[in-house]
C-alpha cells in the first residue's frame, strides 16, 4: 500500500495467500503462508520488481477491511472509548495513507469494542444465572 501499487489476490486462504500486481506484465509477486498450525506468517517468496510506475494504475484504491482496522485500533479504543470515527479516519489516513468512509470507521470501532468487551448479545446468556443468584 505504501508504494501505491494496486494488487490482487490469486489465492487467499487462512493459511496461504498469493498476491500479484494488477498491471499486466508486471513481475511483482508475494507468496506467504502460516508456519504450521500457528498464526505466524512467513513470506515464502517476494519478487519486489515493478517495471512500471504507480501512475500506471490510475484507479488505485486500497481495500480497507473494517475488521483489520478494528484490530489495529482496539488498544486505542480501550484507552480512549470516546475515539470517534472521524478521528479514526484521520489517523488511518495520516498513518497509512488509506482513505476510508465514516461507515467503515464506525464498523471498525464497533468491531474493536466487541473484541475488547465481547459481543453485546452474549451478555443475555448470563440473565438466567443472574436471576438465580438474585433469588438466593
Amino acid at each position: 500500500m505504501a508504494n501505491k501499487f494496486a494488487f490482487q489476490y490469486l489465492t487467499n486462504r487462512h493459511s496461504y495467500f498469493k498476491v500479484v500486481c494488477k498491471v499486466e506484465g508486471s513481475e511483482w509477486k508475494l507468496i506467504a503462508g502460516c508456519e504450521g498450525d500457528s498464526d505466524v506468517v512467513r513470506v515464502k517468496m517476494l519478487n519486489n520488481v515493478h517495471n512500471h510506475t504507480a501512475r500506471d494504475v490510475a484507479d488505485y484504491h486500497p481495500v480497507v477491511c473494517s475488521k483489520n482496522i478494528g484490530n489495529m485500533i482496539k488498544y486505542k479504543i480501550a484507552e480512549t472509548p470516546s475515539y470517534l470515527p472521524t478521528q479514526i479516519r484521520k489517523d488511518i489516513k495520516l498513518s497509512y495513507d488509506v482513505r476510508m468512509s465514516y461507515h467503515q470507521a464506525w464498523h471498525a470501532k464497533e468491531w474493536a469494542k466487541s473484541a475488547i468487551t465481547g459481543h453485546p448479545k452474549d451478555s443475555y446468556k448470563f440473565v438466567s444465572w443472574m436471576c438465580q443468584h438474585l433469588r438466593q
